[in-house]
């Protein structure tokens, strides 16, 4: 569009003589006025298609980071961050990772500083990491399904787990046993769903509907 006002400038500027000139014959420039004239209506004929693709392979891209949520995203957001607020971190059991949250996504850097490796991206709010005893696996809330529950990815991204399938359920604070193979969450009722109150629930990493 950037390039259509431009050329539609260009077109002003020169079809307008200097007031000195007005006195002289305009078809001296007719011979340079028509390439130009050509190559701009070119450019108006491929301007709609060029725009269109780019409009296309954008939506593709936005579609694909819905996360089955019902909402589309319209456009991206793309920048460089050096610190965040109102976080949840946890260091890995080795003692040289640590995975965060910011602004919906999940991060690991060295404990050292550097570049973070991000884990997971999309329209849905993924928070609260907590790694396995193990090291080897990462336990975080996230709405992706629609409605926030538990969820389990791998370190290594492979394998990504939904342990709760709950829709007027809030879960928040997900922590693993030491045999690494529950997870224990706190639980609270969405108020126009349920009468309001926290409590404490016990999940098994194969699934079932837990224990209070």
């Amino acid at each position: 569009m950037n390039s259509i006002v431009y050329f539609c400038s260009y077109i002003r500027s020169i079809s307008i003589p200097p007031r000195n000139l007005l006195s002289r014959p305009v078809y001296h420039n007719s011979n340079f006025l028509l390439p130009v004239v050509m190559l701009i209506l070119a450019l108006f004929l491929l301007a709609p298609s060029y725009i269109s693709a780019q409009d296309v392979e954008l939506r593709d891209d936005l579609e694909a980071l819905r996360d089955d949520l019902p909402l589309t995203p319209e456009r991206m957001f793309t920048r460089t961050l050096t610190e965040g607020s109102w976080m949840s971190v946890d260091v890995h059991p080795s003692g040289e990772l640590v995975v965060f949250d910011l602004l919906g996504d999940l991060y690991e850097v060295s404990i050292e500083g550097g570049k973070a490796r991000r884990l997971t991206h999309g329209m849905a709010f993924d928070a609260q990491p907590r790694y396995s005893p193990d090291g080897e696996r990462i336990v975080f809330t996230s709405d992706r399904g629609g409605s926030d529950n538990v969820w389990i990815i791998s370190r290594d991204l492979a394998d990504t787990l939904q342990v709760t399938e709950k829709k007027y359920q809030v879960f928040t604070s997900p922590a693993w046993t030491p045999d690494g193979k529950y997870i224990v969450v706190t639980r609270n009722p969405i108020r126009q769903y349920g009468p309001p109150g926290q409590s404490i629930w016990l999940y098994h990493l194969d699934g079932g509907t837990g224990l209070q």
